[in-house]
C-alpha cells in the first residue's frame, strides 16, 4: 500500500504545474508550481482544501486524518497528513 501511495504522488507530481486539478498527499511533502484553486486531500478524500490564493495556511481535521496546508511565498506549498 505504501508503494501504490507513492506511485501515486509521483504519478500526481508529474507536469502538475499546468494541468492537475486534485492532488492526494500521504505523510508530509512540500510541493512547487502548483495552482491555485488545485484540490489537495488526504487519502481516503478527507479532509481536503482547495489551494487558495496568495500566501495562507490550513489546518482542518476529519476523523482521525488531519490536515496541514502552508504556501510559501516562493509559491511552494508545504502539505501534512496524518492520523491519529
Amino acid at each position: 500500500m505504501v508503494l501504490v501511495a507513492a506511485l501515486g504522488f509521483a504519478v500526481a507530481g508529474c507536469g502538475m504545474g499546468d494541468s492537475a486539478s486534485s492532488i492526494t498527499v500521504s505523510g508530509t511533502t512540500t510541493l512547487s508550481k502548483v495552482k491555485t484553486g488545485t484540490t489537495i486531500t488526504c487519502p481516503g478524500g478527507s479532509p481536503r482544501v482547495e489551494l487558495p490564493a496568495g500566501q495562507a495556511a490550513f489546518n482542518d481535521r476529519s476523523g482521525s486524518t488531519r490536515l496541514r496546508l502552508t504556501r510559501h511565498q516562493d509559491g511552494s506549498v508545504t502539505v501534512s497528513c496524518t492520523r491519529k
